[in-house]
């Protein structure tokens, strides 16, 4: 049996969410058909996927990625707190753990962190067969805390 083998790392900076898709045609030129185009709607991701994808990348180096079997992932997005939150002395007390509703949906969150795991530690998303995933206000550095460990194919 071989030996199932787990990544971890940290990912410094304020966790970005993969947004939707927005679609629209754009007329063909000279006569051309009209083409359909996609578009993100939401900026800054591309830089937080490449920088989730390198810190994946080194810390799975020599690890035999991109794993094509099935595997657990666990993720902590730590958000940048409001400046209400904290006092002359820090943290203020009483201040919440967790983020209201509107500071981003948790599986877009999670959706751009597997897009940039794709091709680096997973050969496929799909792989991943066991998600754990928890957003909260950051007590010191906002960031991503990433886990992916194989699990046992049987």
């Amino acid at each position: 049996m071989p030996e199932l083998r787990s990544i971890s790392f940290f990912v410094a900076g304020e966790p970005k969410t993969q947004g939707s898709l927005r679609a629209f045609v754009v007329p063909g030129k000279g006569g051309a058909k009209p083409r359909a185009v996609l578009t993100n709607q939401l900026s800054g991701t591309k830089p937080w996927r490449s920088l989730v994808a390198m810190h994946a990348q080194e810390s799975a180096a020599d690890l035999g990625c991109p794993w094509d079997g099935p595997v657990a992932v666990d993720l902590t997005f730590f958000l940048q707190r409001p400046a209400s939150h904290r006092g002359p002395k820090g943290l203020r007390a009483g201040a919440p753990r967790y983020p209201h509703g509107r500071v981003g949906d948790l599986d877009k969150f999670v959706r751009l962190v597997f897009d940039a795991l794709q091709g680096v530690v997973l050969t496929d998303d799909a792989r991943v067969c066991e998600i754990t995933a928890a957003k909260s206000y950051a007590n010191e550095q906002p960031g991503v805390q990433v886990s992916v460990r194989q699990l046992e194919a049987t």
